[in-house]
């Protein structure tokens, strides 16, 4: 039956239907199987050899005999073939039947392989490629090798002219199988392929190049290169010659330098049989040399090559080679950076390099920071030209549309980030206090917190933090490593990443006593912390200074002189009506002027010479570019360094609230020209501040976006003041602001430092203006439920920093009428509750700034219910600490101000408060004031608020009832003032000069009615007779001509005021006077 079905039905699924029976066994295929097909080969070969791989590949493995003569000569003929779907078909044939048959069936097929004599390139070429890959076969157990099967291959590269170096890598692949197996009798062709490979070596250096790369790819690791440099000088004693005639050879004729020659014998010279032995006098004139093959330009598989020479050659010489007469840290950092370098290679750089740097003697550790600094500079060099490429390339918008990788920096990638990172780790381990070292290990690394890479490295940095010491520059020297390259800001971001994930302790570990490198990553954040916003304010500062012209200059076109022009110049006049004519000479203009544009525009296009002064003002138009582009790149660094600290864990994200997110939100608040014209910045700030409020871990991430908004509308950017925000009633509904609050609300307890930081401008806003915003009701519950961190036991340094903006908030809500709705807490509780100590609690935690609020216009000069309020706190204050508002004489004055004021509850509260700061229980005669009363007490007379200045004077008289030894000096003091603020003669005329002025210009303009004028009757002034004849008949009347009535006919003269004489009537008597005697009695 199967023979029937070979014959009529041969197919692919009929072989995996027959051949899936375990009963088919060696005997069965030789018999039954191979025979017929081999038949249809012979008869229809383009059918079968598109059905017989088929079969192979279904036979089990070691099924498969070795190929008979029949069947290579049948297969050969195919492989010689002209169309390139047998040729293929074929080696597909001869590699599965090497993989069945195993290693008996390779070798038969490879000898066959170095026997074809064909002229077809493509098929010697592909006849080539199936040679190494038959090499790459699992061959164990060779016994069997044809005698002639070493002079074949010895012979195959005399055939080549076109494809020598995959000849040679096929001879090389083929050396390296026969050594594996011990074949390496004469008859077997070992010696002779060794020998053929020394005498290419000897001829030509571009083809011992070629050999000796080969032998290097093909060995895979130190110790093997060691064993076949051993057996290539054993097997074959023209081996050294070979290799110094090559280098004379290649100096003499100025071609390729033969870095694989010098390699090969450093590997023979490095062997631990010889030790003792000194290297050749031209291997000491290569390594001593500046500029010779060895420090030439690495590239591709030539790098591991280098590193592993310098690490032979250190280990050989014993003496330091980072000296200053050989460039060994540049030509080592372009070998580690190098971008085309392959698996096997790295598998050579990276412990040659281990070798090269082990120890952690001083001159280790020399060398590894020379390194460093090598390796860093070409990192940066490499990243920085090939983004200024991608730049070029997509410079114009046609370029960006035209080319589908203007979204990535580079398909191609500019350097090898993960040798570069592993030496950089390697390094690290020896000299843990670079900063650059630090860097360039995270180099190419994802900025993703959660991931198997971040855990590598988090692992990594737990073990180097170790051994550092606190150090608080150390963050502003990671700073300081900064570049214009975006892949070495990347890799910083990577870094600060890391590092914040090391600061979070372990679940395990214990919090008295974390380990070092936790407390070292601790420190290093909060430097990190102040760096950013020092540096994000700066460069706020920086880009705010930006001017209108800067900003048109940086969006103008390059290479085009700029000329600006002023918006306000060219803002259209007032449109008058105008005639036909008029409109159509307008008409005629603008279709002038477009035709005119568009011939500009045709003129344009083609390049126009420049004149010498427009060359300069070109060229210093693109500094000033440069210089406006490196000051936004900047800004948008430091608000990527925010959101990447923020980021790294949701603990240190909450921790940095406190100090980034005010900065960040200016930055999407602030107006200048710059944000106008680029307003990317403020979008990226928006985008950050909805990032940090992802780290209120109180609150779902979902109310995120709403925070953030609500944290928008709260703010006001303050132009009066540089870099200042001021808060502002929410507008009336707000949303956002309601989500908000009903979820801190729902919270139900005080939220941690950085959340309340966050949130509290949310919060003051809510309580700002006379309207109660719907669904903020539980503003005032929420700040409540955080004065009890103020003091007591629940005391929280972070919290007490907000004190006074806790008290400003409330004096705000107490300024209005809705104040008195909240309840449980009412808004005077939680004023109260804000200036609340304990009796332990240092009086020195109690700044002047806290008591400000209480004492200015906000509080105890305030409205109604901020002075009961302000009263109520003072007392709250004078309860534990009464020193510190007795010592104070504006405290003081505040409150017996308020003593005299004229509503029953102020009075009745602030006579408490005095009495308490006083320390007296009964009630009884105010106790008086300090003798310095008079001083803060004299300007509150003339306060606008006439209650106030009321109760000033009260509280004045009072005073001075009660220290009368003083009255005679406060009554001076008080007269001084009155003087001062009495009107003189010049603030007189100035005065009915400006109201003259004001009345002249408010005078209005007489309207035509057509009608007839009158007359205008002119008054008599200053006749006192004429006001007395009123309603009387002037008929009959005479003026009187007496001196009497000429003098009150004259204008009385403006009252004069003289100060020397004004200030006669409070003159004291001088001391010599005469007094004034009794009588005698």
């Amino acid at each position: 039956l199967l023979s029937y079905s070979l014959k009529h039905f041969c197919s692919v699924h009929l072989a995996q239907l027959w051949l899936s029976s375990p009963e088919i066994g060696g005997d069965v295929w030789e018999k039954t199987i191979l025979q017929p097909l081999l038949l249809k080969l012979k008869s229809h070969p383009d059918s079968a050899l598109a059905v017989v791989p088929s079969w192979i590949q279904c036979a089990a493995s070691g099924s498969l005999p070795p190929p008979s003569g029949e069947w290579q000569t049948l297969v050969m003929k195919q492989v010689q073939s002209t169309k390139e779907e047998n040729r293929r078909l074929s080696h597909s044939l001869v590699q599965k039947w090497a993989a069945k048959s195993g290693p008996p069936g390779a070798i038969a097929w490879a000898h066959c392989y170095t026997k074809v004599k064909t002229t077809l390139a493509p098929a010697r070429l592909d006849l080539l490629k199936q040679l190494s890959q038959l090499a790459q076969t699992d061959v164990e157990g060779v016994v069997d090798v044809p005698k002639s099967f070493g002079d074949d291959l010895s012979a195959l590269v005399n055939k080549e002219s076109a494809h020598k170096a995959d000849a040679w890598e096929a001879i090389v692949m083929w050396y390296m199988v026969l050594r594996s197996k011990d074949v390496r009798t004469n008859s077997n062709g070992f010696k002779r392929v060794a020998e053929s490979m020394a005498s290419a070596c000897s001829k030509l250096s571009e083809t011992a190049s070629i050999v000796l790369r080969a032998l290097t790819c093909a060995c895979q690791t130190t110790a093997l290169r060691l064993e076949v440099a051993e057996d290539l000088w054993t097997t074959s004693d023209s081996w050294s010659k070979a290799l110094k005639k090559t280098v004379e050879n290649a100096t003499a004729k100025k071609i390729d330098p033969p870095l694989y020659a010098f390699y090969w014998a450093v590997l023979y010279y490095s062997s631990d049989q010889r030790k003792q032995e000194k290297f050749p006098a031209w291997v000491n004139k290569i390594i001593n040399g500046p500029s010779s093959c060895l420090y030439a330009n690495p590239v591709g598989a030539n790098c591991g090559v280098v590193v592993h020479c310098f690490a032979l050659s250190h280990a050989k010489l014993g003496a330091p080679l980072f000296t200053q007469k050989t460039p060994v840290s540049e030509t080592l950092a372009k070998c580690i950076s190098n971008p085309n370098q392959q698996q096997r290679v790295n598998s050579v750089l990276l412990p040659a390099l281990g070798d090269l740097l082990r120890g952690k003697s001083s001159e280790t550790r020399k060398a590894a920071k020379l390194l460093a600094s090598a390796l860093w500079e070409q990192v940066e060099r490499i990243c920085i030209e090939a983004e200024e490429a991608v730049t070029a390339r997509i410079a114009t918008r046609q370029a960006r549309d035209s080319d589908s990788r203007s979204s990535s920096v580079t398909n191609k990638r500019a350097i090898s980030w993960s040798v570069t990172c592993r030496a950089a780790q390697m390094m690290l381990r020896i000299t843990p206090d670079s900063e650059k070292l630090w860097v360039l290990a995270h180099g190419g690394s994802t900025l993703r917190s959660a991931c198997r890479q971040r855990k590598s490295l988090v692992k990594f940095a737990r073990e180097c933090l170790v051994t550092l010491e606190k150090d608080d520059g150390r963050a502003s020297r990671v700073l300081d490593c900064d570049s214009s390259s975006q892949a070495i800001h990347r890799a910083k971001l990577s870094l600060w990443t890391t590092i914040g994930q090391v600061s979070i302790a372990l679940p395990d570990d214990e919090d008295d006593n974390p380990p070092k490198s936790i407390q070292v990553a601790e420190d290093f954040i909060v430097a990190l912390r102040k760096q950013l916003e020092t540096k994000l304010l700066e460069s706020l500062k920086s880009v705010s200074a930006l001017t209108e012209p800067e900003m048109a200059l940086f969006c103008s076109k390059d290479g085009v002189p700029f000329v600006y022009e002023n918006p306000a110049s060219s803002a259209p006049e007032k449109k008058k009506r105008k005639s036909e004519d008029e409109e159509w000479e307008d008409q005629m203009r603008k279709e002038l002027a477009s035709k005119k544009k568009a011939g500009a525009m045709n003129q344009s296009s083609q390049p126009q010479a420049l004149s010498t002064e427009d060359k300069q003002l070109v060229e210093e138009q693109r500094v000033k570019r440069a210089d406006i582009r490196l000051l936004l790149g900047g800004l948008t660094r430091v608000l990527e360094g925010v959101e990447q600290v923020a980021l790294s864990d949701i603990e240190v994200g909450n921790d940095s609230l406190n100090r980034l997110a005010t900065p960040v939100l200016l930055v999407a608040k602030i107006q200048c020209p710059a944000f106008q014209s680029v307003p990317q910045c403020r979008y990226r700030a928006m985008r950050i501040l909805r990032s940090l409020a992802t780290c209120v871990y109180e609150v779902d991430e979902s109310f995120a976006s709403d925070m953030a908004d609500a944290l928008l509308m709260s703010t006001r950017f303050l132009k009066s003041a540089p870099l200042s925000l001021e808060t502002v009633a929410l507008p009336s509904p707000c949303t956002s602001a309601a989500a908000t609050l009903q979820e801190i609300g729902d919270f139900g307890d005080s939220l941690s430092a950085g959340s309340f930081a966050f949130i509290f401008p949310i919060l003051r806003a809510a309580l700002t203006g006379p309207r109660t915003i719907q669904g903020c009701e539980t503003a005032l519950r929420i700040l409540g439920l955080h004065v009890d961190l103020l003091s007591g036991d629940d005391y929280t340094p972070a919290f007490a920093s907000h004190r006074k903006e806790l008290a400003i908030t409330v004096l705000e809500l107490l300024k209005h009428d809705r104040a008195l709705a909240f309840q449980s807490p009412s808004s005077i509780e939680v004023l109260v509750g804000c200036y609340r100590y304990s009796d332990t609690e240092d009086i020195s935690t109690v700044t002047t700034g806290e008591l400000a609020p209480l004492l200015d216009e906000r509080g105890a000069l305030g409205p109604h219910y901020c002075r009961l309020g302000s009263m109520m706190a003072i007392a709250e204050i004078a309860a534990v600490h009464p020193k510190l508002v007795k010592n104070n004489p504006l405290a003081e004055n505040r409150v017996w101000v308020n003593c005299f004021d004229s509503d029953e509850e102020i009075r009745s509260q602030a006579r408490k408060t005095w009495r308490c700061v006083h320390c007296e229980t009964h009630e009884s005669a105010l106790p008086p004031p300090s003798p310095l009363y008079a001083v803060p007490l004299v300007p509150l007379l003339s306060y606008r608020d006439a209650s106030i200045a009321e109760a000033a004077a009260t509280a004045f008289a009072h005073a001075l009832g009660q220290h009368g030894g003083s009255i005679s000096r406060n009554l001076e003091s008080l007269c001084k003032a009155y003087i001062e603020a009495y009107p003189t003669k010049g603030s007189a005329v100035s005065t009915s000069s400006t109201a003259k002025s004001a009345s002249a210009s408010q005078k209005k303009k007489s309207i035509a009615t057509g009608l007839p004028k009158k007359k205008p009757i002119k008054k008599k002034t200053g006749t006192p007779a004429g006001i007395a004849n009123i309603g009387k008949t002037s008929v009959g009347t005479k003026k009187k001509s007496s001196a009497a009535a000429k003098a009150l006919m004259k204008p009385k003269a403006e009252r004069k005021l003289d100060r020397d004489e004004l200030n006669s009537q409070f003159r004291t008597t001088s001391s010599n006077a005469d007094e004034e005697k009794d009588t005698p009695g």
